[in-house]
């Protein structure tokens, strides 16, 4: 059976926080599944520390560097469903590409019975159902927000890769 992982935002008190403009119609694009029609590429600055590769951000959106999207791309199942999304990062030595990581769907694979809910809708434990992620090595779960799913061997490359701004917590699977 595999094993799957939360993908967290690394919590240190010195990690680099990108800031960009809040667009309440933008936020609204990323907040269902679906493709969004247009979007407007973000502009996001980095006041202090060096951007990571998984960047923290004021707009709640998953903020890749160039590096992590391609492990992700590289790692992604048969049935993973991800869209990237323009972004830049600003910071002292100039602009870099970013992109946001956006699931279109969200796949059925929690176990119902053992996941953790509130009111039915919002997930406060998963409980990942190995019959239902066969050909699934990278998703979100329902009201997962920004919270992203990974594999274990997707994990591992990512560790291998030395990507920053990462952390991983397990999540269960029966």
């Amino acid at each position: 059976m595999d094993s799957f992982y939360f993908l967290h935002l690394r919590d240190v008190a010195d990690a680099p926080v990108a800031y960009g403009t809040d667009d309440p119609v933008g936020d609204g694009l990323l907040a269902e599944p679906g493709r969004p029609d247009h979007w407007p590429p973000l502009d996001l600055t980095v006041d202090e520390g060096v951007p990571t590769d998984y960047l923290a951000n004021n707009l709640g959106v998953r903020l890749c560097s160039p590096r992590l999207r391609t492990i992700l791309d590289q790692g992604a199942g048969p049935s993973d469903e991800l869209q990237w999304l323009d972004a830049h990062v600003i910071d002292q030595h100039g602009s870099r590409p970013y992109h946001v990581l956006h699931f279109p769907t969200v796949p059925d694979v929690l176990d119902r019975g053992h996941t953790i809910w509130v009111d039915d809708e919002l997930v406060v434990i998963p409980v990942i159902a190995s019959g239902k992620v066969a050909h699934h090595r990278i998703f979100t779960i329902p009201g997962g927000g920004i919270r992203m799913i990974v594999a274990n061997d997707v994990r591992l490359a990512i560790r291998a890769a030395r990507c920053t701004g990462i952390s991983f917590s397990r999540v269960a699977v029966i």
